[in-house]
């Protein structure tokens, strides 16, 4: 399971309906969206981030953000591409810059 941003945009319409059994509404995930696999992940499991393909990795600083906004962890890519393990249990954002300072957000489970 992925916690990925979505490219189309849909309106709530009471009793309405998208698509069916034989004929699904295909939701589409943006190739410009940072990806975190496992997501769920376990405690002090290892996660790899994988970036849109504008971001260069070595200059991206990443940052972990707890549900109460608080920095819980920062740091440079330098090529690894793996978060360390968080040791509790949440849910979290991840938040990667570039060097031209284009943020891209991630939510990320760990249970």
């Amino acid at each position: 399971t992925e916690i990925r941003e979505l490219d189309e945009k849909i309106t709530f319409h009471v009793n309405d309906m998208l698509g069916n059994l034989q004929s699904p509404f295909v939701l589409h995930a943006s190739s410009e969206e940072l990806s975190l696999f496992p997501n769920p992940a376990d405690r002090d499991e290892r996660i790899r981030v994988t970036l849109p393909a504008s971001i260069e990795a070595a200059d991206a600083k990443v940052e972990v953000y707890n549900a109460l906004g608080a920095l819980v962890g920062s740091f440079q890519l330098n090529g690894n591409s793996e978060l360390e393990g968080l040791h509790t249990t949440g849910m979290y954002t991840v938040k990667v810059t570039d060097r031209k300072g284009n943020m891209h957000f991630a939510k990320l489970v760990v249970k």
